[in-house]
């Protein structure tokens, strides 16, 4: 995120640089998770993402962008892991 963006502006700007797609998003979770030794405490803002047109192209800094299913989620940073689990809980009831 940038200083002069919101978090939404963040996420929508990191989509489209990240994956070259364009979307929407629906805030799910904002909570203050674990301490980071190198950053201190981590606030974790948690969106859903509904991209729309064209195909998943990896860019910027990233290697490598693609969907993987809820169940089948890869290694994240810090507990992102179960931040999501957390808001999809509380989505689902």
């Amino acid at each position: 995120m940038e200083l002069d963006e919101t978090p939404e502006q963040g996420v929508l700007r990191e989509l489209l640089e990240e994956t070259g797609l364009e979307g929407t998003v629906e805030q799910l979770i904002d909570v203050v998770r674990e301490e980071s030794p190198l950053y201190g405490p981590l606030v974790i803002i948690g969106y859903q993402v509904s991209p729309r047109g064209g195909r998943l192209k990896a860019g910027d800094d990233a290697a490598e962008v693609r969907y993987f299913p809820l169940g089948d989620l890869p290694r994240l940073a810090f507990d992102s892991h179960q931040a999501i689990i957390d808001a999809m809980a509380r989505r689902s009831g």
